[in-house]
């Protein structure tokens, strides 16, 4: 009679044992679950800032190779005769900042 009151009374502590440590996985896995979460998160913010670099440098690319017409040097009827949109110091201003934006990559 002891030895059966005994076997239950293990059984209970061994399946309380055994709930606890399911408790504990399911805390360690909301744990993993929030880690992977918070590094998706990172991954998508670095995403977001890389696109945004990209975009400036597309801008500033799009603003160096801009042209417009020489008045001064155009003769009427004849072929416009083509300048940079910046002047060379204008264009080094650009051109750094644009290398700048590279180096981040």
């Amino acid at each position: 009679m002891k030895n059966k009151i005994n076997n239950t009374k293990r059984e209970k502590l061994e399946i309380r044992e055994k709930k606890v440590d399911i408790k504990k996985k399911k805390v360690e896995l909301q744990k993993e679950q929030l880690n992977i979460n918070y590094l998706l998160d990172r991954k998508q913010i670095a995403l977001d800032e890389h696109k945004m670099q990209l975009e400036k440098v597309t801008e500033l690319r799009m603003i160096l190779s801009e042209i417009t017409v020489d008045p001064e040097r155009t003769l009427l009827g004849s072929e416009p005769f083509l300048i940079p949109l910046l002047n060379e110091t204008e264009r080094l201003i650009v051109t750094n900042k644009m290398m700048s934006l590279i180096k981040r990559f």
